[in-house]
């Protein structure tokens, strides 16, 4: 016996399945289907699985034949046995098939790390999460999914969620099994291994993901995100700054190196001697330069207005973080003549310093007075710099 219920919200059919779909009601079910689907001809569907306990071969025909009818289809809150089902019989390379998500509290845990969309808590001894807090959450968890195994795929060393859970207190978290792992952040404070080794091996490992190259289109070109910061300055910058910053933009060449997007101490964890990085939902592609510039700004440039901030970010006074950054431009940039390492510094900061004034100017839940002197000090320090850059490339 099965139940097929559905509501349209927009553009999309959302519909639940509960009971079976077998032989003897699989017609049924498709002709309820379809009178919904006539309906409100939808491009998306959406199909809650929570309540379905068992689908034969006849009804994966009649879901079969919806996918053909509407292409853009997703299967979610699968059980267990029914998602056995469903990769058995290859719909999980055919579509989306979402597997239902267990409850865990996260109350009382040890917080490994937090940003703007939400915390990294530990909740085993080998066991972390990473709490999404946003409306987005379980999206945003299946982009960084996808992203993770097409980095581990290329060889980049990247810690992968082996399960997808509720949070008790409010959103979606990724669980990962990091034995004994702790991030680079955490062993810098413990002094344990020395600073200078974390430099150089996270060096050598942004060295690795930087050697790698990918036309993937599901990893995006970060030219593309980055064409629009000159668009956020205009307003705070000279119309001659102002032109000459959107032409460097504009005239960057494509560039499809690996980039991780969000590189620094917080996003390498350390499990026993190997490195492993976490946070791959800002995996792109582009020249180096774009990740220089983001790890600039994390340690130390965005640091430049509230040092104090460095404290609460990293858990390590500015002075320190300042120290990380310095080294690590100094290494990666050891191969370069001293003339090419100073333009290309130049290139780093002013690219740094675009990003934050465009990340402030969109950022919600900052008091006004303080996004103005935020604007402010990095629409100086733009200003400074774009005389002294005739182009954005290595």
């Amino acid at each position: 016996m099965s139940t097929v219920t559905g509501s349209m919200e927009g553009n999309k059919l959302k519909l639940n399945l509960s009971g079976e779909i077998d032989s003897a009601n699989a017609g049924e079910t498709g002709l309820q289907i379809d009178k919904l689907f006539e309906a409100g001809r939808p491009s998306k569907i959406e199909i809650n699985c929570g309540d379905l306990t068992y689908i034969s071969s006849a009804g994966l025909r009649v879901l079969l034949n919806l996918r053909k009818q509407c292409p853009d289809m997703i299967l979610e809150n699968v059980g267990s046995d029914v998602y056995e089902i469903f990769d058995m019989t290859g719909f999980t390379e055919m579509m989306t098939v979402r597997r239902a998500q267990r409850t865990i509290s996260v109350e009382g845990c040890e917080v490994l790390g937090s940003g703007f969309n939400g915390e990294v808590c530990r909740i085993a001894p080998d066991t972390i999460v990473k709490v999404y807090f946003d409306k987005n959450g379980l999206e945003k968890i299946h982009r960084e999914l996808k992203l993770s195994r097409k980095a581990f795929v290329l060889g980049i060393p990247t810690a992968i969620p082996y399960d997808i859970v509720k949070i008790k207190e409010g959103g979606y978290g990724a669980v990962f099994e990091l034995i004994d792992a702790r991030t680079y952040a955490d062993a810098c404070r413990k002094g344990e291994p020395p600073l200078d080794e974390l430099i150089r091996e996270s060096v050598d490992l942004l060295r690795l993901i930087h050697s790698t190259r990918t036309r993937d289109e599901l990893i995006p070109d970060m030219r593309k995100t980055a064409s629009a910061w000159a668009n956020d300055a205009k307003e705070y910058l000279d119309a001659p700054l102002y032109e000459k910053l959107k032409l460097m933009m504009d005239a960057m060449p494509e560039d499809r190196h690996l980039l991780h997007g969000d590189f620094h101490f917080k996003n390498i964890m350390l499990q026993g001697k190997e490195s492993v990085l976490i946070d791959m939902d800002h995996l792109c592609c582009g020249s180096p330069v774009f990740e220089l510039a983001n790890m600039f700004t994390a340690y130390c440039g965005y640091r430049e207005i509230s040092p104090e901030e460095s404290m609460e970010f990293f858990g390590m006074p500015l002075e320190v973080t300042s120290r990380i950054w310095e080294k690590s431009e100094a290494l990666y940039l050891k191969d370069k003549t001293p003339e090419e390492a100073e333009r290309i510094g130049k290139q780093i900061r002013l690219l740094g310093y675009a990003h934050e004034l465009a990340r402030n100017n969109r950022r919600p839940g900052i008091e006004p007075e303080e996004r103005k002197k935020r604007i402010r000090h990095f629409a100086e320090k733009l200003a400074d710099l774009i005389p002294q850059v005739e182009r954005l490339e290595f």
